[in-house]
């Protein structure tokens, strides 16, 4: 429930920076700390989503590389936070392979969310220097 309050509450932040997007005329570069701010807010909310994902999956929701010969590394908190750093600013995982379609639809919205964010940023930025 958590976790389905936090998505919903990066959402509002996102939709909320989008709206006010013409408000910030002027403000100078310092304006853009809020933007930052909600981009980190979407990197740890859904590295917890896809800690949440790859437990409660059969099977789990990433398939992990290994090197030749050795078993797949048992994951760790930092390489969900990978995971999220990649889809919010690569829009993708890099070297993970995602199995599960709730996993998979969760970085669909991400990424939408990180499009978003970066448009702002663009437009803050633009509207800053002129």
């Amino acid at each position: 429930a958590y976790l389905l309050f936090s998505i919903l509450q990066v959402i509002t932040n996102v939709l909320s920076m989008v709206a006010s997007a013409g408000i910030h005329q002027g403000e100078g570069l310092s304006g853009l700390w809020d933007v930052a701010a909600v981009y980190m807010e979407s990197v740890v909310v859904f590295m917890f989503v896809y800690i949440f994902l790859d437990v409660s999956t059969p099977g789990g929701a990433f398939v992990w590389p290994s090197r030749e010969g050795e078993e797949p590394p048992e994951p760790h908190i930092i390489d969900y936070l990978f995971i999220s750093m990649n889809v919010n600013s690569t829009y993708g995982p890099t070297s993970e392979a995602v199995m599960s379609r709730r996993a998979k639809l969760v970085m669909a919205l991400q990424v939408l969310l990180a499009i978003l964010m970066l448009t702002v940023l663009i437009a803050r930025s633009v509207s800053s220097t002129s």
